[in-house]
């Protein structure tokens, strides 16, 4: 009896160790358990993530890097070549496309048009959205050098270089400034354009000179230029569009461009709708 007593306790003693080793092994499965849980969370949102950032870029025009599904904005530059910029006005023109050229929102449409370059139905000379610097890419799942090199070479580097082209310009006999307003109208601002904001920045002398009408001449009130055929040919509907006048000044027309010139493009653009926020002068 006495060793069977003796037997007894060191038995339950030993149950009583192990159920309490179990106890303890209990909550480390279920940490295991959850930090596995985590990990695979944060792996399935990280390839969610890198799939979303893959499709966004699949959704890009390869060549515009415009959004295949349409630009968010339009943002279009017309600008008078029909004669040379001045080294002072070239400098000048550069840095104000640039600055509207960083101002346009990513996946925002960009395009700059020439005056008599690209037929009656103009063509642009630079045309793409800006796709973002990359500053708001992530490493993991891309590369923002390539986002940045993307940028300078499809939104910069065609500005620059149309820049550089236009010092070198020869003067035109004809100038349809009017026209190129009209094309743009139509090919831009119709009824696909984008939602988002339109805006148009005209940078001209502002001496339309066509057959059978010229500002060279004379500069007729809005009255009396509206109904004539002439000017019943290029109406065009700019309602919405945010328009900016930026004239160039021209040493041999010095005389022709009065404060007479900029009001009758005033009143040309706003007779068709355009809200027109600003009329100001190029240097030099």
């Amino acid at each position: 009896m006495a060793r069977r007593g003796r037997f007894s306790p060191r038995f339950s003693g030993g149950r009583s160790g192990f159920r309490r080793r179990g106890g303890e092994t209990l909550p480390l499965k279920v940490r295991a358990v959850v930090i596995v849980l985590v990990v695979l969370a944060g792996l399935g949102g990280l390839f969610r993530f890198v799939n979303q950032r893959a499709a966004a870029l699949a959704s890009l025009d390869p060549d515009s890097l415009c959004p295949k599904a349409g630009p968010v904005s339009q943002f279009d530059v017309l600008i008078d070549r029909t004669d040379a910029l001045t080294e002072i006005q070239g400098e000048a023109l550069k840095r104000q496309i640039l600055a509207w050229a960083d101002a346009v929102p990513k996946h925002g449409a960009f395009k700059v048009y020439e005056v008599g370059h690209g037929g009656a139905l103009l063509q642009p000379v630079v045309s793409v959205c800006n796709p973002g610097d990359g500053s708001d890419q992530s490493s993991l799942d891309s590369n923002p050098r390539m986002w940045r090199q993307r940028y300078q070479e499809k939104f910069t580097a065609p500005v620059q270089d149309m820049l550089e082209r236009m010092r070198l310009d020869e003067e035109q006999a004809r100038s349809p400034i009017m026209e190129g307003v009209q094309a743009i109208a139509v090919k831009d601002f119709g009824p696909d354009a984008p939602r988002g904001p339109k805006a148009l920045m005209v940078v001209s002398d502002l001496l339309q000179n066509q057959t059978g009408f010229s500002l060279y001449k004379a500069v007729p009130g809005i009255d009396t230029f509206w109904p004539t055929p002439y000017a019943t040919s290029l109406r065009v509907n700019l309602t919405g569009i945010h328009v900016e006048v930026y004239m160039l000044h021209r040493l041999k027309a010095a005389s022709k461009q009065t404060d007479a010139l900029g009001k009758f493009w005033i009143d040309w653009l706003e007779r068709q709708g355009a809200q027109v926020d600003a009329f100001k002068s190029v240097p030099g």
